[in-house]
C-alpha cells in the first residue's frame, strides 16, 4: 500500500511492506473467522432443526449435533454429533451419514449464502468423555 506524500509528513512513522502486509493478513483473518463462526453457528442450528423435523432416530437414541466447524474457504464443514447411549454410536453415525444427503439438500435449499459448504459427520469425543465422567460420578 502506497501512501500519497501529503500523508508521509503527517505519519512521520516508516513502515515497512512486510509489516503493513503482516496487519492487513491479520485484520483479514479476524474478519474470515467471524464469518466462520456466524456459518457454523447457523449450520449448527439448521442441522438440528432439521433432525428434530425430519429425523427419527432409532428407538432409545438421542442425536443432537454439538457442534460444527467450517474451514477458512466455507467449503467444507464437519458437524458434530453427540450421541446417546454411548453403545449406539457406530450405527447412529451410519444413519446419519445416509440421512446426510437429505440434510444437505434441505441446507441447500435453505441457507441464502453464495457458498454452502459440504458437511462431513463425525461424533464429538468430548461428549463421549463427558459421558463416562458422568458414570464414574454416579458410582
Amino acid at each position: 500500500m502506497k501512501l500519497s506524500k501529503a500523508m508521509k509528513p503527517a505519519l512521520n512513522i516508516r513502515v515497512s511492506r512486510s509489516l503493513l502486509l503482516a496487519i492487513l493478513l491479520n485484520s483479514l483473518k479476524k474478519a474470515m473467522s467471524k464469518r466462520t463462526e456466524q456459518v457454523s453457528k447457523l449450520l449448527r442450528q439448521e442441522i438440528n432443526n432439521i433432525l428434530i423435523k425430519d429425523f427419527e432416530p432409532p428407538a432409545g437414541t438421542l442425536i443432537s449435533v454439538a457442534d460444527v466447524t467450517v474451514a477458512p474457504d466455507l467449503k467444507k464443514a464437519t458437524a458434530y454429533l453427540s450421541v446417546i447411549p454411548e453403545n449406539k454410536i457406530g450405527s447412529s453415525l451410519e444413519i446419519i451419514k445416509k440421512f446426510g444427503r437429505h440434510i444437505q439438500h434441505q441446507i441447500n435449499h435453505t441457507l441464502k449464502m453464495q457458498i454452502i459448504p459440504q458437511i462431513e459427520w463425525k461424533i464429538d469425543e468430548r461428549s463421549i468423555k463427558y459421558q463416562k465422567i458422568e458414570d464414574a460420578l454416579k458410582q
